[in-house]
């Protein structure tokens, strides 16, 4: 399947990192911005929290990016270490070409949040928006 942008015009692009930029400043907590190459394309996280803390992996709603989180991501990185990542394919810091929706399927997914080990995770903390 053909990819597909996100973005329909580079003044598109700079007014969604622009908002995104402002939001980020407004981080209720320390955080660091990593960027992490993956079968997806290179994914942006930001991670906060004890980092011996147990992790907590944070995964946007479509259109949308890891900045959905700034109401909730203080009282998570109380327990975790939170990782909210911006989905390549979406309008945040990642990759900004869409893949077909067949590569997220729920193991492939599941497979992205261990790519260390490559094996599922089995416990998992479900956190809903």
């Amino acid at each position: 399947m053909k990819e597909a942008p996100v973005f329909k015009s580079e003044s598109g692009w700079q007014a969604i990192m622009a908002g995104y930029d402002e939001i980020l400043g407004r981080w209720p907590i320390p955080y660091e911005s990593i960027m992490v190459p993956t079968r997806h394309g290179l994914t942006h996280i930001i991670a906060c929290g004890k980092k011996d803390s147990p992790p907590l992996l944070l995964l946007h709603g479509s259109s949308s990016n890891a900045t959905m989180w700034i109401r909730d991501v203080k009282i998570y990185a109380e327990k975790y270490r939170v990782y909210a990542v911006d989905l390549p394919g979406e309008p945040g810091k990642s990759e900004p070409v869409r893949s077909s929706l067949h590569d997220w399927n729920s193991c492939k997914v599941r497979r992205y949040s261990a790519p260390s080990t490559g094996k599922c995770q089995e416990q998992r903390v479900n956190v809903h928006h």
